[in-house]
Formats: structure tokens, C-alpha cells, sequence
């Protein structure tokens, strides 16, 4: 498999493309557009693991340690998260959604999911199930690889 003139692009570029449409939608939607894409990333791994910690959205995200401690203390400012320290390692803070950030992160993750029904539904369910399948295979063995 190589890129080729025929293919026009890699998987990665189209799949970084189809982000920023979907972000773009659900930017232009939201009751409030103030975050930017990677912030609504981070409320969303918090979302999806309560009690994380920041250490724990740089691995999943993929991001670097520094520039999630950033972009926490921007969401702590702003009234989306809150942390409290970890009693089991005072050093290390537990990371939580407040009601709004949570009632933002909904909304988001409401709309991405409308956009991806709206784009899916043109080539059907069915391929929407096999998409979420493959792209599920190959973001598993991707994260092995960074292991």
C-alpha cells in the first residue's frame, strides 16, 4: 500500500479532514463556540472517564502532558472542569466535568453524532456499522503500537 496519484490521499488525511468538517458543523451550531476543538476533546475524555487524570487525557488524546495541563487550567477558568486531589496519590488530581461542562459536552457530542447520521445516511446504516468497526480495529492496534 503506498500513496499513489490514484489514491489522492492517505487514510490519515482524509480521516484529519472529516474531523475538521465535522468540528466545523458542530462549531457553527453550539450554543457557545468559545472552545476550541481540542478543548471540547479533553471535556469529552473526561465525559467518557470520570475521575481522570490529566495524565490520563494526554494518553488518551494522544497529546503531551504540558499542553494538557494548559488546556485544564483554561477549562478550571472558564467553569467546565474541576479537580480535586487524588487521595490515593496527593500528588496526582482527579479531573470532573462541572454541570456546564457537562451540558456543553453533550450538546458537542449530540451534534457530532447528528453530523455523522447526517453523512452516513447517504451511504446507509450498514456502512456506518462497518466504518465504526474498522476505524475502532485500527485505532486499537495503533495504540498498541505507541505502547
Amino acid at each position: 500500500m503506498a500513496y499513489t496519484q490514484e489514491t489522492k490521499s492517505t487514510i490519515s488525511l482524509k480521516m484529519l479532514k472529516i474531523a475538521r468538517l465535522g468540528w466545523t458543523y458542530t462549531r457553527d451550531h453550539l450554543s457557545d463556540s468559545k472552545l476550541s476543538f481540542v478543548q471540547y476533546r479533553v471535556c469529552e475524555a473526561i465525559y467518557s472517564e470520570p475521575e481522570a487524570s490529566q495524565d490520563d487525557v494526554a494518553r488518551r488524546l494522544g497529546m503531551d502532558k504540558s499542553s494538557v495541563a494548559k488546556l485544564v487550567f483554561k477549562l478550571i477558568e472558564i467553569g467546565y472542569v474541576e479537580r480535586a486531589v487524588n487521595p490515593r496519590d496527593r500528588r496526582q488530581y482527579k479531573l470532573y466535568l462541572t454541570e456546564r461542562g457537562v451540558e456543553k459536552t453533550e450538546e458537542f457530542l449530540h451534534l457530532l453524532i447528528e453530523w455523522e447520521e447526517s453523512v452516513f445516511g447517504a451511504v446507509g446504516p450498514a456502512a456506518y456499522e462497518e466504518c465504526q468497526k474498522n476505524l475502532t480495529m485500527v485505532l486499537d492496534l495503533a495504540l498498541q503500537m505507541e505502547e
